[in-house]
């Protein structure tokens, strides 16, 4: 029988490809313009209005959010064809979720760059609804982990789970970081990157080992 475009082992590698390419944005950041500091300034400041390169570093991490909906999407189909309705749900809201995450980066960039680095922290309505997004999105890795659970899958139940604790600690501790004027933006933001894509990547390399070349 024919596989199915969600049984391909290249849809998930090139879902893995888009979690990498996500942590090293500010890597490509720091290359393409030297003036761009990955441990203080966090990687929102690449998007921002003003920004040298703004529409090409948009259009990269554009692109390493579509790779990663690719494992989502694969994700629920294979979910679906295990007939696993509990997964099915909350699977599908991580999907929802992601997708209205990135499409919110396209359609509402910071106004400037130094808005984003500014620690002169009244919560703006933009991080304030940043901060709903990923909320919803970490309930919605945490119930993927407990539905795991229940099937017997105790890698991925805890995977899922700690991305969702880690992501809810990462975005907290930015905006207190960010409030007190401490340099160290970019290391709290790139952790909350690797805690996002660290549970799709783990996903997608425990089901490509089990998929035939």
């Amino acid at each position: 029988m024919q596989q199915k475009w969600w049984q391909q082992r290249f849809v998930w590698l090139a879902g893995i490809f888009g979690g990498v390419v996500i942590v090293l944005m500010p890597l490509l950041g720091g290359l393409f313009w030297r003036l761009f500091q990955p441990i203080a300034y966090p990687r929102e400041v690449l998007f921002a209005r003003d920004a040298p390169m703004q529409a090409g570093f948009m259009g990269v991490n554009l692109l390493g959010n579509v790779l990663i909906l690719l494992i989502f999407g694969a994700l629920f189909l294979l979910v679906q064809y295990h007939r696993e309705a509990k997964l099915m749900v909350a699977v599908r809201g991580a999907t929802i979720g992601w997708a209205v995450w990135g499409v919110f980066a396209v359609i509402w960039p910071p106004t400037s760059m130094a808005s984003v680095i500014s620690a002169d922290q009244t919560i703006t309505v933009r991080a304030l609804v940043s901060l709903i997004i990923v909320m919803l999105l970490a309930v919605s890795f945490y119930q993927i982990g407990l539905q795991y659970g229940r099937l017997d899958h105790p890698a991925l139940n805890n995977v899922w789970r700690l991305a969702a604790l880690l992501m809810i600690l990462f975005s907290i501790l930015r905006l207190g970081v960010q409030a007190m004027g401490l340099p160290l933006i970019g290391v709290i933001d790139q952790l909350f990157a690797i805690s996002s894509v660290l549970a799709p990547i783990y996903t997608a390399v425990y089901i490509v080992r089990d998929i035939q070349a």
